[in-house]
């Protein structure tokens, strides 16, 4: 069996995307979480390492990191549409319309300006989302197939379980029914 189609990602894509690479990149979260705990941590046994500040100067300082942590992490998921938007913007290859041709020993990806063959062999992961699934070559590095690409649902839903049957071994994360 083989699939044909084509499709081209748009910004909200591509966001979603990168959202989906970030969830994949299991440590990035964690590292964040982990660093702001062991800020607060440092900052409240702050008072046993020094001599001479008072429990009201400790408190401020807890609070004064510990806000100055949140205003960090805020920042950064409040800016990171701007980041997606520019990162967009400026690099033409990712909104190119590609074309897939989908069989059991590859998976062709054909555009504009070239060609990736994708085996399995050189597939890292495969990621299904709620109306995506994303084939990882590396990390950090993935093409995306979006429900629309393909004619109806029928035929993507027949798409996931042909992936699933043929390249099972590539699917990581929380699997679609």
């Amino acid at each position: 069996m083989e699939y044909k189609f084509t499709g081209a990602l748009n910004f909200d894509d591509f966001v979603q995307a990168q959202r989906v690479a970030l969830k994949s990149v299991f440590f990035t979260r964690k590292i964040i979480i982990n660093f702001c705990l062991i800020l607060f941590i440092f900052t409240f046994y702050l008072k046993y390492f020094t001599k001479g500040i008072s429990l009201r100067d400790t408190t401020t300082l807890v609070v004064i990191v510990g806000f100055a942590a949140l205003l960090i992490v805020l920042l950064v998921m409040f800016n990171s549409k701007r980041i997606y938007r520019k990162s967009f913007e400026t690099n033409k290859l990712i909104a190119e319309e590609c074309e897939y041709t989908i069989n059991e020993e590859q998976i062709l990806v054909t555009s504009e300006s070239g060609s990736s063959i994708l085996n399995h062999g050189n597939i890292y992961k495969i990621v299904f989302d709620k109306d995506s699934i994303y084939l990882f070559m590396g990390t950090n590095t993935a093409k995306a197939i979006k429900k629309r690409f393909l004619r109806d649902e029928e035929e993507y839903d027949s798409l996931v379980t042909f992936i699933k049957n043929n390249y099972g071994d590539k699917i990581k994360g929380k699997k679609r029914t």
